[in-house]
């Protein structure tokens, strides 16, 4: 019971002094997303790839850095994140009508999330710094839509809207002992967004989602964690 006691005890203090390692700190990341959308077979429709390219967009908040032992860490993120992708009327219509300039064809669909990616870290000493590699999954809470055509934003409705994505992420970087980090990450979504849901396209009304279509998201983090040293 003693040796059983000492040992609750020398795992209380371990796990306090961890814990009392903890970093906080801010980031934010210009990213290129878009999404990736596969038609129904069998009815003749373009996938994404033909009508769709990456928006650029941005994600931004708050982030913690958990001790488990000298190389690994836990990393929860809370950021607000913006993401969609830009879509081509002509090449999703088959052609861009005469007279009509392709360049007022581009709508831009605004996805805005409250996002929580929780990564495992693995660092490793290069340099001054350490190299820092990550990966886990991601949950987010769509905030708002939006649709943007012709230079006028309008917001869209909920309602046929998923409300919930999640998927995995990966990221790699450099991390400075001041606090500074320089990272790459990608998002992968796994949430089908397209199912029971449909697109609101100016000029041509709802066209419904049957197929499916997943959240993708690549770009760059500058971050910084307070405290961390000199």
């Amino acid at each position: 019971m003693r040796k059983f006691i000492y040992s609750m005890i020398s795992c209380l203090l371990t796990t306090t002094a961890l814990f009392g390692q903890v970093r906080f700190g801010l980031q934010g990341s210009g990213q290129l997303a878009t999404i990736a959308e596969k038609a129904p077979q069998g009815q003749g429709l373009p996938n994404s790839t033909d009508y769709t390219k990456q928006r650029f967009g941005f994600r931004a908040g708050v982030m913690a850095d958990i001790p488990v032992s000298e190389q690994f860490s836990i990393r929860p993120q809370l950021l607000y994140s913006v993401k969609g992708t830009k879509v081509n009327l002509g090449d999703l219509l088959g052609g861009v009508p005469t007279g009509v300039d392709p360049n007022k064809l581009e709508l831009t669909l605004n996805y805005n999330f409250l996002e929580l990616p929780v990564l495992v870290m693995y660092g490793l000493d290069a340099g001054p710094g350490r190299v820092v590699l990550g990966a886990g999954p991601y949950a987010a809470y769509l905030l708002k839509t939006s649709s943007t055509f012709d230079g006028k934003t309008l917001n869209d409705d909920l309602a046929d809207e998923k409300r919930l994505d999640y998927g995995l992420a990966a990221s790699a970087g450099y991390e400075l002992p001041m606090g500074v980090t320089l990272s790459a990450y990608y998002s992968l979504g796994l949430a089908n967004l397209a199912a029971g849901s449909a697109t609101n396209i100016p000029g041509t009304g709802s066209v419904a989602n049957t197929g499916s279509a997943y959240h993708r998201a690549f770009g760059l983090t500058l971050g910084y964690f307070f405290g961390s040293g000199k």
